[in-house]
């Protein structure tokens, strides 16, 4: 028996797929060995590639505010980046956060 998937391919009824987790290092591997390129809009999203739209014209001035926002706010007490990439160790290593 064979049904459409959501894709419109046929496909059969008995097979049902399942998707595969990725980690951060494979994530990483895929784009240095070109993989995935800078023009490829994805992220890494709960160990899923994620393909994500591009960043409109609002979204942009939304950033650039809120970025100068925290910069004068912070009087230079913190560094503020945006736009950069960002794991979740990395958050946690950031903000001293210890789960111990």
């Amino acid at each position: 028996m064979l049904s459409v998937s959501k894709e419109g391919r046929y496909v059969s009824a008995a097979f049902q797929p399942t998707r595969m987790r990725i980690s951060i290092d494979r994530y990483q591997r895929m784009v240095s060995t070109g993989v995935l390129t800078k023009d490829d809009r994805v992220e890494l999203i709960e160990g899923e590639i994620i393909d994500m739209a591009s960043i409109g014209k609002i979204h942009a001035a939304i950033v650039s505010q809120l970025q100068e926002l925290f910069v004068t706010g912070l009087g230079g007490r913190a560094n503020v980046v945006t736009g950069g990439p960002l794991t979740w160790v990395a958050f946690r290593a950031a903000i001293g956060f210890d789960a111990a």
